[in-house]
């Protein structure tokens, strides 16, 4: 009599294991996924750094601030020209904040840059590396840069040279 309890038992318990009471084998979930639609960010160049004229084989260092203005130091002496900070304007979507970087400082002849400030908009000019700026307006938002081009005694007279970086912009 046990040994019929036991299998009738087991029959139960196997008969209920396989019609899935008291397991779940299927579960469900509804997924929503979200994607946001943005405007392309552009950079247009109204005015590349100008840092005029700068005396030949001299060694020296010149630091092109956000308003234009050029401070020689290091032996540099400025002889002229019209010095100006970069001017580009950004525009994109007004609704997304964005993050602004410079890199991939490139030498040209005797002069290598390095040290970018920024301004953007109404903000303070600050090293090129602003986080989570605000959104372009709708004409675009005005970025003043400046930088700093160490210079080398190879320089000679009427020698012109472009150093250059890379300037970046991206939606945070």
């Amino acid at each position: 009599m046990q040994t019929k309890k036991i299998l009738m038992t087991s029959v139960i318990v196997v008969t209920a294991a396989l019609a899935g009471v008291g397991g779940a084998y299927a579960a469900t979930q509804t997924v929503t996924a979200t994607i946001k639609f943005l405007t392309d960010l552009t950079i247009a160049q109204v005015t590349a750094p100008n840092f005029g004229y700068v005396k030949a084989a001299q060694v020296g260092t010149y630091v092109l601030d956000t308003t234009g203005a050029i401070t020689p130091s290091g032996g540099g002496v400025v002889e002229g020209g019209v010095p100006a900070a970069g001017n580009y304007l950004i525009k994109g979507s007004g609704s997304q904040i964005i993050n602004i970087s410079t890199g991939g400082y490139t030498v040209s002849g005797a002069s290598t840059p390095s040290a970018a400030t920024c301004k953007y908009g109404a903000g303070a000019a600050a090293a090129c590396t602003l986080v989570g700026q605000a959104a372009p307006t709708a004409g675009g938002t005005t970025l003043l840069m400046g930088l700093q081009i160490a210079t080398t005694a190879a320089a000679i007279d009427g020698q012109t040279d472009t150093p250059s970086l890379t300037l970046t912009v991206v939606y945070q």
